[in-house]
């Protein structure tokens, strides 16, 4: 399950498709930051994941994912067997994330931050440049 929040999703990557299918398109990672558990994330990610409320179970890591691209939003299915797995990088494969340059020319950082706390209801939208000039 994708929730909109500070643990799962709140930033998404810009980003110039590369040919043969130009155009712009946003990658999303749902399950940011969830919580340490021996069992089931053994990964230490530092004080963003502390308090976190996600316990990834299965395969919702694989499909954390998820691609805007030509009006159509997918989810992108990492599990095994996939042949969207050879786009994981070695640094990256254990939590399952693509990298926005696998699709294209990264160009902006997208980045949903709360007022007054946690509440999400009224956020601002931070955008942070990609581009190297």
């Amino acid at each position: 399950m994708v929730t909109l929040g500070p643990y799962c999703l709140f930033h998404a990557h810009l980003f110039i498709a590369s040919p043969p299918a130009p155009g712009v398109g946003l990658l999303f990672h749902a399950c940011e930051y969830p919580a340490f558990d021996v069992d089931c994330f053994p990964y230490n990610l530092g004080y963003c994941q502390e308090g976190s409320p996600l316990r990834p179970m299965g395969q919702q890591l694989a499909q954390r994912n998820i691609l805007w691209y030509q009006d159509n939003l997918i989810s992108l299915d990492l599990y095994e067997g996939s042949l969207l797995r050879n786009l994981l990088r070695e640094e990256t494969a254990l939590l399952y994330t693509l990298g926005e340059d696998d699709f294209g020319t990264p160009l902006l950082d997208v980045t949903l931050q709360p007022y007054n706390g946690n509440s999400w209801r009224n956020s601002a939208v931070l955008v942070s440049s990609r581009l190297i000039m």
